[in-house]
């Protein structure tokens, strides 16, 4: 039923939200690994958590379908996963994504409990990325249009 099918969003919606309040403790772990080969291995995993995340959240198909990332993001993420300043890219991207279909959901009638949740941790990530992002989306490879979350 309809009720059924709300509650399961609010619930997702929650999940999502938890798992953003790891984010801060995610990047300060990978700003202290020293070895690039150490640091791929294990940012590479956190930047497809996060573009899953951002997949995944207000969106009702993770209960009737396959949710997944397309293959051309996942080598974007892949090929801009080399440094902090990639990674703190792609993080805030991911937030403000997630900050706008919150925003969305709310402009369009949704009330759900941790939108607000949501959206302040999304905030905490987005103030804790900005200097780094704006120098990845200031370089070459990111200005080009490489790391372009709407697009893909």
């Amino acid at each position: 039923d309809e009720e059924a099918k709300t509650q399961a969003l609010y619930c997702l919606n929650d999940l999502v939200t938890d798992a953003l309040h790891l984010v801060p403790d995610c990047l300060a772990y990978l700003s202290k690994l020293q070895c690039s080969e150490v640091f791929r291995f294990c940012a590479i995993p956190q930047v497809m958590a996060i573009a899953t995340l951002d997949k995944c959240f207000h969106n009702a198909d993770v209960f009737t379908g396959v949710v997944k990332i397309r293959k051309g993001l996942s080598c974007k993420l892949i090929n801009n996963t080399v440094d902090m300043t990639g990674v703190h890219a792609v993080f805030n991207d991911f937030a403000v994504s997630i900050v706008d279909q919150a925003q969305k959901a709310k402009a369009s009638g949704h009330v759900d409990p941790s939108f607000d949740r949501t959206i302040q941790i999304c905030d905490t990530i987005c103030e804790l990325t900005k200097v780094e992002s704006k120098k990845a989306k200031s370089s070459k490879r990111f200005a080009m249009g490489i790391l372009t979350v709407g697009a893909v």
